[in-house]
């Protein structure tokens, strides 16, 4: 369980990779449910097969920076394990 750690993303984190997708990790979701929420992530952000992808967590105003500089959000539907609109995972752009 990701449950209250702040995960800092190192730096080469974003080299060589097309897009980032950083889970919210103090969100405590189980593995089932982190899994499928990057998988929204990766068809929102390019649904070919090929796409070059790279998963880290984030938490507290680390998460909180990477929200305020990406355009793809995942918002959960709250039918499962946590509140509906809870943002789960943010794909950012590595070559930006």
């Amino acid at each position: 369980m990701y449950s209250q750690r702040l995960y800092r993303i190192p730096e080469p984190f974003f080299v060589n990779c097309i897009k980032c997708l950083v889970v919210a990790s103090e969100l405590g979701m189980s593995a089932g449910k982190t899994l499928a929420q990057i998988g929204h992530a990766a068809l929102m952000a390019d649904p070919s097969p090929e796409l070059d992808v790279r998963v880290a967590g984030a938490a507290g105003s680390l998460w909180e920076s990477l929200a305020a500089s990406t355009e793809i959000v995942v918002r959960d539907g709250g039918l499962t394990e946590i509140e509906a609109g809870s943002e789960t995972v943010l794909v950012l752009d590595a070559l930006r």
